[in-house]
């Protein structure tokens, strides 16, 4: 019983080291939308409105025009959304 559990704590910490250093990155398990834990939300990515470089989880998200935009601040946002009224 004693060897089942050293092997099953190996087995967990070899799993967690794998996922730190990405070997599981390529794995999806969910779809891609705002709603979903996404494997790029650590990534920068650029205001559309004032051009400002941020985290991707840190935006502010707003679905135009089939497009996904995230915004540095609400501020931004609601602007971009005057300046692109239809």
């Amino acid at each position: 019983m004693l060897r089942l559990l050293i092997w099953l704590g190996i087995a967990y910490l070899l799993i967690r080291t794998l996922r730190k250093l990405g070997v599981f990155g390529h794995i999806s398990a969910g779809s891609d939308g705002p709603g979903s834990r996404d494997r790029n939300d650590n990534l920068m990515v650029k205001d559309p409105y004032c051009g400002v470089y941020f985290l991707r989880k840190d935006g502010h998200h707003l679905r135009h025009g089939g497009e996904d935009l995230y915004f540095c601040s609400p501020e931004c946002r609601d602007n971009y959304m005057k300046d692109h009224a239809n």
